[in-house]
């Protein structure tokens, strides 16, 4: 999972993101798996920039070609 959440997103706080994120990857963790979570916080408003999405897809594809 990739999660892009903003630092000037004025629909959530991009901590309890982040928060949510590092919760769930412990998850994973207890359970004997790897995790595949991560996080980007860009410095804009409620948007998904061209980079953000270049990392998000990179992200997905590394994962998708390991399984």
């Amino acid at each position: 999972m990739h999660v892009s959440a903003p630092k000037g997103d004025d629909n959530f706080r991009w901590e309890s993101a982040a928060k949510a994120v590092r919760v769930a990857a412990e998850v994973d963790v207890l359970h004997g798996a790897e995790t595949s979570l991560r996080i980007d916080h860009p410095d804009c408003k409620h948007s998904f920039l061209p980079e953000s999405r270049a990392k998000a897809y990179k992200h997905i594809d590394e994962v998708l070609k390991q399984r």
